[in-house]
């Protein structure tokens, strides 16, 4: 469903992502309602991110929380997320969010 983001930093794609989807699901809200826009917008970005959680599984080559917690350099390119890690197990991945753009 979502093609190779290439060198975009996630910010940037994300921007991109917004400049799209904001049109589009006001579009749907104008023809379907509110509540039935929200449902096919919920579904289709729930799929995304499964989709992407699993291409980052195969990136990694594993897929514990401490494999996600140090893939997560793409979300803080171009100082999009500034974070304290408090906990950085196997088994958790705690943080606290002191910036985000």
């Amino acid at each position: 469903m979502c093609s190779d983001p290439g060198g975009l930093s996630l910010l940037d794609r994300r921007r991109i992502e917004a400049l799209v989807l904001g049109p589009m699901i006001r579009a749907l809200q104008r023809e379907l309602g509110g509540e039935r826009a929200a449902a096919i917008a919920r579904r289709v970005i729930e799929e995304i991110a499964k989709e992407q959680g699993g291409a980052l599984r195969a990136r990694v080559g594993r897929g514990d929380l401490k494999a996600f917690a140090e893939s997560r350099t793409a979300s803080r390119a171009d100082g999009a997320l500034e974070v304290t890690v408090l906990a950085c197990r196997r088994d958790r991945y705690e943080f606290d969010v002191t910036r985000c753009r």
